[in-house]
């Protein structure tokens, strides 16, 4: 069975915490023919958020083991995520606010 494998760069805006300006990050996404490995990326995001039951993680965990383009998209996914955390933790709070006493609204209005 033959593999191959294609590469895409795709740029994600990215507002940096410390400045509050807006930066891009490039992250590779790989795609790979292998069957394996199709049936791996279903569950890569499960595995990073340590979902997975025992048997899927150990699974997983022996495919990366052995295939650099997997490695790959998990550690891209783990970036991401990364991220998305941080760009979570730095909301502007005058925004949160808001949205809090809009949805206070809403209930109120429900009763």
């Amino acid at each position: 069975m033959g593999t191959g494998s294609d590469s895409t760069d795709q740029e994600l805006p990215v507002t940096s915490a410390s400045f509050g300006k807006q930066r891009r990050v490039s992250i590779t996404t790989s795609r790979t023919t292998s069957a394996q490995c199709s049936s791996i990326q279903p569950l890569m995001d499960s595995y990073v958020d340590l979902e997975l039951d025992p048997d899927h993680a150990y699974k997983v965990a022996d495919h990366l083991r052995r295939c650099a383009s997997c490695q790959s998209d998990k550690q891209n996914l783990e970036q991401l995520k990364t991220l998305l955390r941080t760009r979570v933790a730095t909301c502007d709070p005058a925004a949160v606010d808001r949205l809090q006493t809009y949805l206070h609204t809403l209930c109120q209005q429900e009763q």
